[in-house]
């Protein structure tokens, strides 16, 4: 661990990190490992303990405990680019999962990467070429994501509009079975066809209604007024 920080150290220097991030890293991570051997300590212990061990154990839980609660009021002063680039670890995240180096799992299209993964990518000058390709295969899901959801996202907007259409479409249809049967002097069918007619014309209206309560303006353009939908160009400038 000693090597590890005297590394971190260098490249704080070197990378211009803010002063201090290491140090702040470092207490972190002993901290954690003091809770492991804490636990392993109550563990070798087991259930039947002298009154004697208990008072120990309670002081050195209580005295780790201060120090977390020390090290918890640091982390609320550390300086806004250091919580920009470090954010919270969840534990999930800390679970070893084969679809992040193996493409052939199956389920894996809306899982992200954690975080950290994104970290520095492309400053190290000496990365392998393993993990040149895991960056690169992790782009090209990242795109065929975005494509995929670009593509139901002009679905969605185009079904939007068939809808409307295809309410407009019957209410025609039954408008003009309305002026025929009015031609024949058929009331009842008059009657019946311009029921049908306010039934299609309202339902078309209130759906155009609804989706101008749920999506924007530039989105109700693309559905009923033919403007082309924003299509994000690829952009790959690959820093490895």
């Amino acid at each position: 661990r000693a090597a590890v920080q005297q590394e971190l150290v260098e490249n704080e220097a070197k990378d211009g990190i803010i002063r201090g991030t290491t140090s702040w890293i470092s207490q972190g991570l002993k901290l954690q490992e003091e809770q492991l051997q804490l636990g392993a300590h109550v563990r070798k212990l087991g259930r039947k303990i002298t009154p004697e061990d208990a008072n120990k154990l309670e002081d050195r839980r209580r005295l780790l405990q201060g120090r977390i609660d020390t090290y918890e009021k640091l982390l609320l002063d550390a300086p806004k680019a250091v919580l920009d680039k470090y954010e919270v670890l969840s534990k999930d995240q800390l679970q070893a999962r084969t679809f992040v180096i193996d493409p052939k799992v199956v389920g894996q299209r809306n899982l992200n990467l954690p975080w950290f993964w994104h970290m520095d990518v492309g400053k190290t000058g000496d990365a392998s070429q393993y993990m040149i390709d895991f960056y690169r295969v992790q782009w090209l899901r990242c795109k065929a994501r975005r494509d995929r959801w670009q593509e139901e996202y002009i679905r969605v907007l185009t079904e939007m509009q068939a809808f409307v259409l295809y309410c407009q479409h019957h209410a025609r249809q039954w408008k003009a079975r309305q002026e025929r049967s009015d031609q024949l002097g058929e009331l009842g069918h008059t009657s019946y066809a311009a029921g049908r007619v306010a039934m299609w014309t309202d339902m078309g209206e209130e759906a155009k209604t609804f989706f101008e309560q749920v999506v924007s303006p530039g989105d109700m353009d693309i559905a009923f007024n033919g403007r082309e939908p924003v299509v994000y160009p690829d952009v790959y400038r690959s820093l490895l």
